[in-house]
């Protein structure tokens, strides 16, 4: 029996962003990405059958537009922290900005 992946939810995400920024281009040997990312997902015992529905599930319409954002925030002591992020629009990211800003100023 084969236990559902903690990880699938993950990478099922990365799939489908590595799909849409290769320009829809569904197979890992033209997306040098998507074949990357298949990779390891596949090691972290993603099933097979989740990532060709990831990829067609990409392929479709009905696909998720979400962004991939990188961040740089100032931490404590004035140190960098890159925060890189998937946020389903632009518009999302503006209107959450000042919580995040807010939750590495605390800490």
């Amino acid at each position: 029996m084969h236990l559902f992946s903690s990880a699938t939810p993950r990478y099922t995400n990365m799939i489908e962003i590595a799909v849409r920024e290769g320009g829809n281009q569904p197979d890992p040997k033209l997306n040098r990405r998507l074949g990357k990312v298949i990779e390891e997902a596949l090691s972290q015992d993603v099933r097979r059958a989740t990532i060709d529905a990831a990829i067609k599930r990409a392929c479709s319409k009905e696909a998720s537009k979400e962004v991939e954002v990188l961040l740089e925030v100032r931490g404590p002591g004035q140190c960098a922290i890159l925060a890189e992020t998937l946020v389903p629009s632009k518009g999302f990211l503006n209107s959450k900005i000042n919580t995040v800003r807010r939750v590495f100023r605390l800490n």
